[in-house]
């Protein structure tokens, strides 16, 4: 079904004039562009790494809680669960933290109007 959508949307935009003009800027050029991309990275640059590293954080903290339950050893499942939680909820309040951050520098940083070389070095 998916398939059939994406085939469909396809020919859609090779048959359509109007959904081919819709994806053209006002000055001629078209959204795909090079001329859009640019603003991308110093956007990113900022809070980017704050955010992936907390998202691989959070990531291994279920990864602890999978092998508990997956491997418990010689504990039962609940009490391997209860033995490890400690260390994924403190893992997962570092992320979340982390995650704060980013979303501030995202929103008052990054979204700032800031040159981009000051972006990247900041």
């Amino acid at each position: 079904m998916y398939l059939r959508c994406l085939i469909a949307a396809g020919a859609r935009e090779r048959a359509d004039p109007d959904f081919q003009r819709a994806r053209h800027r006002s000055d001629g050029r078209s959204s795909d562009s090079p001329g859009v991309r640019p603003a991308f990275w110093p956007f990113v640059s900022g809070h980017g790494p704050f955010e992936f590293a907390a998202i691989t954080i959070s990531r291994a903290a279920g990864l602890l809680l999978g092998k508990t339950l997956i491997a418990p050893g010689r504990l039962t499942r609940l009490a391997a669960l209860r033995a490890h939680a400690r260390d994924a909820a403190a893992l997962v309040s570092g992320a979340a933290l982390m995650l704060l951050s980013a979303a501030m520098v995202e929103a008052f940083w990054s979204a700032s109007g800031a040159a981009t070389g000051v972006k990247y070095v900041v």
